[in-house]
């Protein structure tokens, strides 16, 4: 099922215009992110240095179908 601003009565404009007053009024996002516990893991991991450092070269090899 595709949802959008029609299917709960709302036009676009009034959409934004909503999200954005929530915005103002919450100061910030008017929802939760969430971000995947493997990227979180990502994350955490570069930033303590547990991440191979490659060339552009070795990047591109890995990378590459052959």
């Amino acid at each position: 099922m595709t949802c959008n601003a029609g299917n709960i009565g709302l036009t676009p404009t009034e959409a934004i215009r909503l999200f954005y007053r929530q915005a103002i009024d919450t100061g910030g996002i008017p929802f939760e992110l969430v971000l995947p516990e493997e990227t979180v893991a990502a994350m955490q991991d570069a930033e303590s240095g547990a991440t191979e450092e490659l060339s552009l070269d070795d990047l591109k090899f890995q990378l590459s179908p052959n």
